[in-house]
């Protein structure tokens, strides 16, 4: 045998051993099928609904029952997901799910949260009850006692039972059913709910460990002592090396403070994350803080859930350390859910903030920073209610590390999306939609995209829709804009004063789009207005202007005085479904300019370099079917935040490492891509996204690095990640056939 075969032979073999002895470890992992928020179906039995027992088993037709989610009833505090009617005193829930092996389940474990009674059957068979005297009650029977449940925002599932030796033998590949109902104690009783959680292979229980006191030495939190219980105030110092395990739960008890002062390694997984657990308003959160840590190291927070407290995380002086923080969830905070104070080497990658917090508690804004720059990219920010910005930062200048902000979600509120006052920074590629004030809140709030006062901030390829204002610049900012989207909104683009007194702010605007936005009541164009005249609070001087504006080779509806400025419509392809790419007939395509943009605090080369790309990191393309009516090196780039890639195909569009393409990073995609390697099977629809080095070349270090990053918490895949988009490197693989 050739030496360079066998040793790739030998390699494979060695990937392969590693990823079967990965799967059999896998293979026994807690998995919970339904839960709290699990999409259900329901019915308020009556006497005409001759439902008998079918209605517990498989087969049996729901497709006529309400759908909804666990939790369901009424009055019962925050954990109701599914409203029914008051007074109703039995409801009906079926919950479907498919399984493709039972090799892999151990045991079962099932929970409710419920008020008054419930029984509960699988496939068929009842498996667990309460307060209900009898095994096969009827539509119209009431609880034995009266039990409440937890009424919180999350239900309590902590006293599962082992229902293994009855549930085990019932289970089945293919369609399963969780049948349950749940019992008022009377017919005029003011509340009733009930939600489930059924799970596969638990950890075994414990006694909660105590995490308590000061640690200098290597500390390793495991699944095996898990859960842990902070009855103190816990410090990790600087010598300390603070490592837990995935699925690791750690609850605090009020007022406990949990700080870690040195190098800490979070490491949870998609399935298996890490939990903090306190309560609102009465944990004080994870602090890390490096302002006593005398060497650099790298820490990484990644797959781990902070849920109920006051600050959930605070990052503190890092330095030269870099503090990695991915695809992690914040949820339920009553001050800030991230707080950061000089943290230059921060990034915050993948996460979600507040989506599952429930209305009503939602008043508190979510990230500060200050004093310092910090990466935040590719995270989803739920909405905010009164005067409470999504992102307030402050206090940092071009002449230190400034903070980043690209391409996340921002889904709507009643104050602003990203506020930067006193502070200059980059703002790239968000999509931001939906702030608008409450009528009859605070007067303070103003509903904005992107604003900030006395800042110098780059704005480039951002999506702002359906806001009050879109981008709002006052007192002194100097904002420069490039390739962004104003759409919808009241008022578009405006630079201003809050008092006659303050600077005026000036802005330069190059490749913006402005369309659609309008007085909401009269109907008025407003796309860029120089005055504050459109809030009473703010200066309401009109003539002479508030601001200056240099606006060139923009599409502005109603026109603007400047250099390529257009006042065309530009025939977005589906506006109303927020797909703001430009038809093939748009009078945008091709008309932007690329030539050299001076700006006092940014390179000329790295401006240059930051729109090669377009928001989805597609490289810009000169079309056949468009004239190249801009200027600069690429003539061809289009005006606004998306590069038309084709004048007939679609443009493809994939997630870096996602082989086998179910959207998701898994042990599938290695063995995916080992497959096309060495054993074939014809061409693959789409080499790229095996590419997961971006090399350009398909081998056997695309596997390795991709169960590096997923197991051992390695290098990063390249752009398009963690979210699906082009390819910015040009090839010689094939072209990918997704879209």
């Amino acid at each position: 045998m050739n030496h360079s075969h066998l040793s790739k032979f030998l390699q494979l073999g060695t990937s392969l051993l590693f990823i079967f002895l990965l799967a059999a470890s896998l293979s026994s992992q807690e998995r919970t099928v339904v839960d709290f928020d699990s999409p259900v179906r329901w019915i308020i039995p009556d006497e005409g609904s001759n439902l008998e027992d079918e209605w517990k088993d498989t087969g049996f037709d729901d497709s006529e029952w309400n759908e909804g989610t666990f939790a369901i009833g009424y009055n019962a505090g925050g954990m109701i997901r599914t409203e029914v009617p008051e007074g109703t005193t039995v409801i009906f829930v079926r919950r479907t799910f498919e399984l493709d092996t039972l090799a892999d389940i151990d045991s079962v474990s099932f929970a409710v949260d419920y008020d008054d009674g419930y029984a509960a059957w699988l496939n068929g068979n009842l498996i667990s009850l309460a307060n209900v005297d009898s095994e096969n009650p009827s539509w119209d029977h009431l609880a034995s006692a009266n039990h409440e449940s937890s009424n919180d925002s999350v239900p309590d599932f902590d006293d599962a039972e082992d229902i293994s030796q009855q549930a085990l033998p019932l289970l089945q590949v293919g369609e399963n059913v969780l049948a349950v109902a749940v019992y008022n104690d009377a017919e005029d009783s003011s509340d009733l709910a009930i939600a489930a959680n059924l799970t596969f292979n638990p950890p075994r229980p414990v006694e909660g460990t105590e995490l308590c006191g000061e640690y200098e030495e290597v500390v390793t939190l495991t699944l095996q002592e898990s859960p842990y219980t902070a009855s103190c105030d816990v410090t990790f110092h600087p010598t300390s090396v603070l490592n837990i395990e995935a699925g690791v739960q750690i609850f605090s008890s009020d007022g406990v403070d949990i700080v870690i002062q040195g190098e800490v390694n979070m490491l949870g997984g998609e399935e298996h994350p890490i939990l903090f657990k306190g309560n609102l308003s009465e944990w004080d959160g994870v602090t890390i803080d490096y302002s006593d840590l005398e060497e650099t190291v790298r820490s990484v927070i990644r797959h781990v859930t902070f849920d109920g407290g006051e600050d959930l995380l605070k990052v503190e002086s890092t330095g030269d350390s870099n503090v990695l923080v991915e695809n992690c969830i914040f949820d339920n905070w009553s001050h800030l859910a991230l707080d950061w104070d000089d943290c230059p080497q921060l990034t915050i990658r993948g996460c979600e903030f507040g989506l599952n917090t429930p209305v009503g508690e939602r008043d508190q804004e979510t990230i500060k920073g200050k004093n310092g720059g910090a990466i935040v990219e590719h995270c989803t920010f739920g909405r905010r209610e009164g005067y409470n910005d999504v992102f307030d930062l402050s206090d940092t200048s071009w002449e230190e590390t400034v903070p980043v902000v690209r391409y996340n979600t921002f889904l709507g509120g009643e104050d602003d999306a990203i506020d930067l006052d006193s502070c200059d920074g980059f703002v790239i590629g968000n999509l931001i939609m939906n702030f608008h004030p409450v009528e009859g809140g605070s007067s303070r709030a103003n509903g904005g995209g992107l604003t900030g006062e006395d800042s110098a901030v780059v704005g480039i390829g951002n999506v702002i829709v359906n806001c009050y204002h879109g981008v709002g610049y006052k007192n002194d900012a100097q904002p420069l804009l490039i390739g962004n989207l104003v759409y919808g909104c009241h008022v578009g683009y405006t630079f201003y004063q809050d008092e006659c007194d303050e600077p005026n702010p000036h802005a330069v605007m190059i490749n913006n789009i402005a369309w659609n936005n309008r007085h909401w009541e009269t109907g008025e164009d407003q796309n860029i207005l120089l005055h504050g005249a459109w809030w009473d609070d703010y200066c309401e001087t009109v003539d002479p202007p508030q601001a200056t504006a240099e606006v060139s080779y923009s599409l502005i509806e109603g026109g603007w005085e400047g250099e390529g400025n257009l006042d065309a419509d530009p025939r977005f392809v589906d506006p109303e479904n927020l797909n703001f790419t430009l038809g093939l007939d748009s009078p945008a395509l091709d008309a932007a300019f690329s030539g050299e943009i001076e700006y006092e605090h940014v390179s000329i080369e790295d401006l240059a370099s930051l729109i090669e790309t377009d928001i989805e990191g597609r490289i810009r393309i000169d079309l056949d079917c468009a004239d190249n009516q801009g200027a600069g090196p690429i003539s061809y780039m289009d005006i606004g935040p998306f590069e038309s890639q084709a004048c007939e195909s679609i443009i493809p569009r994939f997630l870096r490492g996602d082989s086998n393409g179910d959207g998701h990073l898994n042990l599938g995609d290695p063995i995916d891509i080992l497959v096309s390697l060495f054993i074939g099977g014809g061409p693959h629809d789409c080499e790229d996204a095996q590419d997961v080095d971006d090399d350009g070349i398909l081998n056997l270090t695309d596997p390795i690095v991709l169960l590096d990053y997923l197991f051992l918490g390695g290098v990063v895949p390249p752009a398009p990640f963690p979210s699906k988009g082009g390819d910015p490197t040009e090839d010689e693989l094939s072209s990918c056939l997704r879209s």
